[in-house]
């Protein structure tokens, strides 16, 4: 009782300023530890505007996969999959328990 929450925000994933991006691309580098993909996407059009009728769209068989992805992303960088694939052999299941150990944590998320 009498104890203040104190917050801090440490990354706002909405629009960043060039330095926060600097900051969050450090931070994915450091956690998971592989140069980043952004390049795949980078075809030059992210300036290209194209006129659309909002009245004609919809979404469709919408899936999520940026929180898995996340989940995955800090469980490899943290360590984790290394940690549990030598702790836990494989043998002769379908589905190494190292993976399995993975879908159960991100199934979580």
């Amino acid at each position: 009782m009498g104890r203040r929450v104190i917050q801090q925000t440490v990354a706002q994933l909405g629009e960043l300023d060039e330095h926060g991006r600097l900051e969050a691309r450090a931070l994915a580098r450091h956690l998971i530890g592989e140069p980043e993909q952004a390049g795949l996407f980078d075809d030059g059009s992210e300036h290209l505007t194209v006129p659309v009728r909002l009245k004609g769209i919809r979404v469709e068989r919408a899936r999520q996969f940026g929180d898995v992805y996340l989940a995955l992303a800090l469980w490899r960088g943290t360590g984790l999959a290394q940690l549990c694939g030598e702790l836990l052999p494989c043998g002769k299941e379908q589905v190494a328990w190292e993976k399995m150990a993975a879908v159960l944590v991100t199934a979580v998320v």
